[in-house]
């Protein structure tokens, strides 16, 4: 994904210009007198490296995106609400912001793997129930059988408005470039394009033949340079339950999110295992009872019962160890598929004893130190 930098680079220092990573259409989106239909139509015209696609009609925007004011005067495709008193720069900052994803950046292989995202059609295999979140610090973020997707908005496809209020500000330049590479991957088949308008995950209007174009035109520009895309997006999915078990034991007993609104669901979620405990110690415990109240009866009656009730505490113990060696196989397994694979990505993720040491003691850390190499050109 990203090779290691040497100390003689120093790209990182350098001023860069930066630019939409796609390019504008041919006529842009201009909203239409109120007494018309409310519909706008633009025309794409694209040929990347032997990608010819010229269609007329390729986005028709609905009136939901009309390009409207806020409070500074700017034009805001997708008409958005914004709180009054509210700067556009606060207002995209907290749209595209994963700070408290990055904090935890080198733990995150206890969450997900690089670069991993399943496409739409493959989510529903898996039976999972897509559902919409706004907020981006959730995108791509799952439990159970739920993953949480952020819709992608008029705005952040607006050419124009790209330039002037996110290339301008390198922080939303890089977080934006990494939301608009994850629907690269989520969206790759027709399938997953009906999936994804089904569910409003895409502006209402795109069409799958500018969503080809937009999305060749995104890959070539990203996929190969990690210096333009956030760090959050070097992972791709990632499991909540682990998010919480980062933050509650590094982070100082919180939670990255809670997802229990009941205590019931709180308990039966997270205490399902204490019944299980409950009905092994009952049936050792029978058996242990009629081993030892055997006396009254019969030598071979006696005899039976005594070795059915031992073999009744083997069998128990048996399962118990098959269940734990299991688990251990598999942990084990997986730990090492996510070391090699990190150590493939060249990406850090080891954890320091002092921060073990701290996270025990219930001490909350304030910096942290990468232990793996730096990937070359990343940046918050």
């Amino acid at each position: 994904m990203c090779p290691e930098i040497n100390g003689a680079d120093n790209r990182c220092n350098e001023t860069r210009i930066y630019t939409p990573p796609f390019d504008r259409p041919t006529a842009r989106f201009t909203a239409l007198p109120t007494a018309a239909s409310g519909y706008t139509v633009a025309t794409v015209t694209a040929d990347y490296d032997g990608y010819k696609d010229t269609a007329s009609d390729v986005h028709t925007v609905s009136p939901s995106t009309t390009i409207t004011p806020n409070d500074e005067g700017e034009k805001i495709p997708g008409n958005p609400i914004i709180p009054p008193n509210t700067k556009l720069s606060d207002y995209l900052t907290k749209e595209l912001s994963v700070d408290r994803i990055n904090k935890i950046h080198l733990d995150l292989w206890w969450a997900g793997r690089p670069g991993n995202i399943h496409t739409l059609h493959a989510q529903k295999m898996m039976k999972r129930d897509i559902t919409i979140s706004e907020n981006i610090e959730l995108h791509l973020v799952w439990f159970d059988s739920t993953i949480f997707i952020k819709p992608l908005p008029a705005w952040i496809l607006d050419y124009d408005f790209y330039q002037k209020h996110i290339c301008s500000n390198e922080k939303l330049y890089l977080l934006a470039n990494g939301w608009l590479v994850s629907y690269t991957k989520l969206v790759r088949y027709p399938s997953d394009f009906d999936i994804a308008m089904e569910l409003k995950l895409l502006p209402s209007g795109m069409t799958w033949d500018s969503w080809c174009v937009l999305s060749y035109k995104l890959q070539k520009e990203l996929n190969d340079d990690c210096t333009k895309v956030n760090k959050r997006y070097y992972y791709g999915e990632l499991r909540l339950p682990r998010l919480n078990h980062i933050y509650r034991f590094l982070r100082g007993f919180s939670v990255y999110q809670n997802v229990y609104r009941q205590y019931d669901h709180f308990f039966s979620k997270n205490f399902a295992w204490l019944l299980l405990l409950v009905v092994y110690l009952s049936t050792i415990l029978s058996a242990l009872q009629v081993v030892i109240g055997i006396q009254d009866t019969s030598e071979k009656l006696m005899g039976f019962s005594y070795w059915v009730g031992l073999l009744s505490v083997a069998l128990i113990l048996f399962f118990v160890a098959v269940q734990l060696l299991l688990f251990i196989v598999i942990f084990v397994y997986h730990f090492a598929a996510t070391v090699k694979n990190l150590e493939k990505e060249k990406m850090g993720w080891k954890l320091e004893p002092e921060r073990v040491k701290s996270a025990i003691l219930g001490r909350q850390f304030t910096s942290v130190k990468r232990t793996g190499p730096l990937p070359k050109g990343s940046r918050d």
